[in-house]
């Protein structure tokens, strides 16, 4: 009768206990694989909606800012606590990093003011 027991529990419960698991987990095709790149703004084109961002490696990416893509701002930084951010906010010079879809590169979902860096024990 033990026996019995056993292979139904496996037969019929575990089998159901292990399809549970991850339940209320985000279906894959919701999913979105993005990449961002860091530097700092080479050139800002407000006619065409384009930022063109310079690497520390001196590499240069250009992407297209749509009405969909989110412009923010890190705390510290020279936008911090502004409500709506624009791109004309932005200027040459700042810091920022691009988030963008590897399918869509020449498309930033997201562009982030960061910090400017720290000058302290830097001669100038």
């Amino acid at each position: 009768m033990k026996t019995l027991v056993a292979v139904i529990f496996f037969a019929v419960l575990f089998p159901a206990s292990l399809g549970a698991q991850g339940s209320g987990s985000v279906p894959s095709s919701d999913l979105v694989v993005t990449r961002d790149v860091t530097g700092t703004i080479f050139e800002i084109d407000l006619e065409k909606n384009l930022v063109i961002v310079e690497t520390e490696a001196k590499a240069r990416y250009r992407f297209e800012i749509a009405k969909k893509t989110k412009l923010k701002a890190e705390k510290k930084s020279a936008l911090a606590g502004k409500k709506k951010i624009e791109l004309p906010d932005f200027q040459k010079g700042q810091p920022v990093r691009i988030t963008y879809r590897p399918d869509k590169p020449e498309m930033a979902t997201e562009l982030r003011l960061l910090p400017a860096p720290s000058t302290a024990g830097v001669d100038l």
